[in-house]
């Protein structure tokens, strides 16, 4: 009822979105009024475990295709993941798998400036 009477609803998904993994009986959220962000891997994750408790046959490409498929239904989505940002492992390797996207971040100056003062603030920190 929200989502048809507010055409620019924004769904701020802190959590697994149970609520959005309706059944075969309930009709579908009108979703595509809505934009949405989504916090972090965990949630997706945890997504796909629910869809597959409710039918263990699915594979994991099924899984990844419903969830797709949710995500794909808000009119846009935005995803703010952080798994590989944070912790004690959590470095941009420069030999490793980033090694072809540091010419890029080194090219984008206000963004260079931006890690700079964050990696001074971590470190004051510490």
């Amino acid at each position: 009822a929200f989502l048809q009477k507010h055409p620019d609803a924004l769904a701020l998904v802190l959590k697994p979105p149970r609520e959005l993994l309706s059944d075969k009986a309930s009709p579908p959220l009108p979703l595509s009024r809505a934009s949405a962000a989504l916090y972090g891997s965990f949630n997706l994750v945890a997504m796909r475990a629910e869809i597959k408790a409710k039918d263990p046959a699915l594979t994991e490409a099924d899984l990844l295709a419903r969830q797709e498929s949710l995500l794909r239904s808000f009119r846009r989505c935005v995803l703010v993941e952080r798994s590989d940002s944070v912790g004690r492992d959590a470095v941009l390797d420069p030999t490793g798998f980033y090694r072809e996207l540091w010419p890029y971040l080194a090219d984008d100056v206000p963004l260079m400036r931006l890690v700079e003062a964050w990696n001074g603030h971590s470190v004051r920190s510490q």
